[in-house]
C-alpha cells in the first residue's frame, strides 16, 4: 500500500501512548517520533506498529553504541572485534546489533516518508548521524 503525506481520515494529530511492553528508552523514542510525525500530519493509524519497531530499534542502536564505546575504553577495538579462546575472531555482537538496528531504522524511515536528505537532517538534529555514515541509499 502506498503511503501518502496528504491528510486523510486516518491521520492522527496526536501520538497515542506507547505500549506498556516497550522499555523506558523505547517509549521515549516512540513519543518523540510519534509527536514529530503527528505535528507534520504524517502519522497515520497504519504507522503505529512501524513506530513501535522504530522505537525498539532506536533503543537497541543506542545500547549497542554505548556498549561498543564502553568496551573500547578498556581496550581499543574490543568493542568491534570479539576474540575466541580458539584464536578465531569475528565482529562483536554489539556491532551486529548496531548494524541490524540501523537497517531496521531505515526501513521505518522509508515508511514515514523520509528520503535520504531529510533522514540526514532529522538525525543531525538528534546528533545521531553515526547511523547513516556507512549506509547506502
Amino acid at each position: 500500500m502506498e503511503i501518502s503525506i496528504n491528510r486523510g481520515k486516518d491521520t492522527l494529530l496526536k501520538c497515542p501512548k506507547p505500549p506498556m511492553y516497550l522499555s523506558k528508552e523505547a517509549k521515549e523514542h516512540y513519543k518523540f517520533m510519534g509527536n514529530l510525525l503527528a505535528t507534520q500530519e504524517r502519522l497515520k493509524e497504519l504507522h503505529l506498529k512501524g513506530l513501535e519497531i522504530y522505537a525498539v530499534n532506536m533503543a537497541q542502536f543506542e545500547f549497542a553504541i554505548r556498549s561498543i564505546e564502553e568496551k573500547n575504553k578498556n581496550k581499543m577495538g574490543s568493542g568491534f572485534i570479539q576474540k575466541f579462546t580458539s584464536g578465531a575472531q569475528n565482529i562483536s555482537v554489539e556491532v551486529t546489533l548496531r548494524n541490524n538496528a540501523t537497517d531496521n531504522l531505515f526501513k521505518c524511515f522509508k515508511k514515514f516518508i523520509f528520503n535520504g536528505h531529510s533522514i540526514w537532517l532529522f538525525l543531525a538534529s538528534l546528533k545521531q548521524t553515526s547511523i547513516i555514515r556507512n549506509y547506502k541509499f
